[in-house]
Formats: structure tokens, C-alpha cells, sequence
């Protein structure tokens, strides 16, 4: 799914497209680069980041340092905490935030593509965050492994929200494994 993605990122990024790929995972980001390295572009021709540090970027762009900090007071080191504040404050504040944002900054967030790879771990909303930072005639991509989903997002993406957050038909499914050699993949029809 990764390779694909990338695959995707690197046909935008030769159309001259402004590209933005969002993880969750913040140890995604050197790997997804690397991939878009070996399709022959340069790494830093799309903006590769988890989406925890791009809320941070847009707060902090926002002015707003002070008030991302008072979400983590100092000692707050609670998992759960920080992970329903990412699941619902801070998603609910960055649709507040993004449309004031000047005109200077608003145009560094003004993306041809976004491309979302770990989708099974990100939440609907996050991915409405991530729509409003889409120019008008803009591609997004959803790339999602549901057996990956540790940490029980998926179930949200019911047929329903799916359609409410501008999807429509079904999922394109990768039936081939290109992590391990064919011999170590285990065979669902056995």
C-alpha cells in the first residue's frame, strides 16, 4: 500500500503538483521518502508528515504555541489522554483555526494532493481537517490495511461516514504481497 502511494506521490510531483502525505505513524515518514527517492524524485518534493505534527505545525503557524502547550501541561504524559485529545479537541479546534489562518500561510496548506497512508488508524475527523487543506480541484487518496488497525479506528469508517466525508463506490483492494517472498506469505484459500 505504501509503495503505491508513493507510486501515486511521484506521478503528482512530476505533473509539478503541490503534495502533502499524511501517516499516523512519525516513524513512516523517512520510509515513504526513501520510496519516493527510489521512484527516481527528490524527497522533499511533497510534504511528508504524521498528522500529529502537522496540527502541531498549524498551531504553531497559527500563533498559537501557548494553547498547544496548555493541551500537554508539563507531567501529561498520559497515553489515552493525549490519544482522545487527537481523536476529538484538537481535530474540533483546527476546524476553528485553518479558516483564519492570513492569506501567506493559508497558501502553504493549499494542496493539489493529499494522500493519506495508515488510513485504518486515522479518524473521520482528521480526514475533514485534512480536506479543508485541498485546493477546489484537488486528488486525495486513502490508502488503509484494516488488519493493521491496533488502535480500533477503523470501525469508524462506516458506509455512511465514508459517503459524508466524499467517498462513493468501493475500495480498491491489493490482493498481491510485496513485503516478504512468496514462500513465507501464508495463503488465505488454504
Amino acid at each position: 500500500k505504501s509503495i503505491a502511494l508513493c507510486g501515486r506521490a511521484t506521478n503528482l510531483i512530476r505533473e509539478k503538483k503541490k503534495i502533502l502525505i499524511v501517516t499516523f505513524n512519525i516513524t513512516l515518514i523517512n520510509y515513504l521518502g526513501d520510496l519516493i527517492s527510489r521512484y527516481g524524485c527528490n524527497r522533499n518534493s511533497a510534504t511528508i508528515l504524521h498528522y500529529h505534527g502537522l496540527a502541531r505545525r498549524i498551531f504553531f503557524e497559527a500563533g498559537l504555541e501557548k494553547e498547544w502547550a496548555a493541551l500537554f501541561p508539563k507531567g501529561s504524559s498520559n497515553i489515552d489522554k493525549n490519544d482522545m485529545l487527537f481523536r476529538t479537541k484538537i481535530p474540533l479546534l483546527l476546524d476553528k483555526i485553518i479558516p483564519t489562518l492570513d492569506e501567506e500561510t493559508r497558501l502553504k496548506y493549499d494542496y493539489d494532493a493529499i494522500l493519506v497512508d495508515e488510513g485504518q488508524d486515522f479518524s473521520i475527523s482528521w480526514w475533514n481537517n485534512l480536506k479543508s487543506l485541498l485546493k477546489t480541484d484537488g486528488e486525495m487518496l486513502l490508502i488503509s490495511d484494516p488488519t493493521q488497525d491496533l488502535y480500533d479506528s477503523a470501525r469508524a469508517w462506516t458506509s455512511e461516514a465514508m459517503t459524508g466525508a466524499g467517498f462513493s463506490g468501493q475500495w480498491v483492494t491489493l490482493n498481491t504481497c510485496y513485503r516478504m517472498p512468496r514462500k513465507l506469505q501464508v495463503s488465505t484459500n488454504e
